[in-house]
């Protein structure tokens, strides 16, 4: 198994996460799930978009939120 380096990686995780805006994405946040619907994919660590629905509470439908593109690899 080749080891990869750190920027490989880097250029990985991108690759891996990328989105655009207006795209209807789901999330898996701590068992829960949150439709989102793309509003800004530009940022390098974090997208924000609007609530679509869910089932978490901590994620009310209709309201913008920033979250981290780690979640888009699950």
């Amino acid at each position: 198994m080749k080891q990869i380096t750190a920027n490989e990686y880097y250029i990985l995780k991108k690759i891996m996460a990328q989105v655009t805006a207006g795209e209807l994405i789901t999330l898996n946040i701590d068992n829960q799930k949150v439709t989102i619907k793309v509003e800004d994919a530009s940022k390098s660590d974090f997208i924000s978009g609007k609530v679509e629905s869910s089932s978490s509470k901590g994620y009310k439908e209709g309201n913008v939120y920033e979250f981290n593109r780690d979640l888009l690899n699950d």
